[in-house]
């Protein structure tokens, strides 16, 4: 099988992350980050990325062009993972997207190659429909199609009952899969995933903001609703939905 490049960065600068939020910039998108013995500021669009993106995280970055507070901005993070270890990747190495505005930019190249939006005669970012704002817009056939993408980064964990005690509290509160030995496990992207503002709230409110609206244009029948999930990584076999 051929693989086919759909989108491509150039000149990836490797980094350490020393402290997020960064020292100087007290914000939960800065980081500081040690490139080549020095210490820079890099923007972390996806915050911590539940975990993954901390102290001590080799994180794969850009340089940043123009008036920015930061000089850098972190696209991928290499993560090593139990739940990651099979036949061909016996290290458990892993590298996750974490950069949503890279999933937006994949799927306008990815869309013009497949026959359900070859034929559009309009194109727009960021189109605001009712309380939302969706990363697309299409008009195809005379018809609106409405256009959203999530990025998936994150897995469902391994539950053991011989799990120890700190290994339970990594996932407890998260997305896993029970299972009586790691041969029943299989690996599934999940979305959404991440960790409840409050005890009643869903994990992400925005995501259903974003799914109502599209239900709703659905139903009326007059446009096309589309949501498109972009797993981040390379480990998953399936996918499936957060059941909380």
């Amino acid at each position: 099988m051929t693989d086919i490049v759909i989108h491509a960065i150039d000149e990836i600068v490797e980094g350490i992350i020393i402290k997020r939020p960064s020292r100087h910039i007290k914000s939960p998108y800065v980081a500081d980050v040690m490139i080549g013995g020095e210490e820079k500021l890099a923007h972390c669009p996806s915050l911590g990325l539940c975990g993954m993106i901390t102290e001590g995280s080799l994180v794969f970055m850009t340089e940043n062009t123009g008036k920015t507070k930061t000089q850098y901005k972190v696209h991928g993070v290499l993560i090593n993972e139990v739940e990651s270890v099979d036949e061909v990747n016996k290290s458990g190495e892993v590298i996750v997207g974490c950069d949503p505005i890279l999933s937006n930019k994949i799927g306008a190249k990815l869309f013009d190659t497949i026959d359900q939006f070859a034929d559009y005669t309009h194109h727009k970012q960021e189109h605001t429909y009712g309380n939302s704002r969706f990363d697309h817009y299409y008009e195809i056939d005379g018809k609106s199609v409405y256009v959203e993408i999530k990025s998936v980064p994150t897995c469902c964990f391994m539950a053991l009952d011989t799990d120890s005690k700190e290994r339970k509290k990594i996932y407890k509160s998260r997305c896993y899969q029970n299972v009586d030995n790691p041969s029943q496990y299989k690996r599934r992207a999940v979305f959404p995933d991440g960790y409840k503002k409050t005890k009643d709230a869903s994990v992400s409110e925005r995501a259903n903001k974003h799914l109502d609206e599209l239900t709703t244009i659905a139903r009326d029948g007059k446009a096309r609703a589309c949501l498109c999930l972009f797993v981040m990584r390379s480990d998953c076999k399936a996918f499936q939905t957060h059941g909380k």
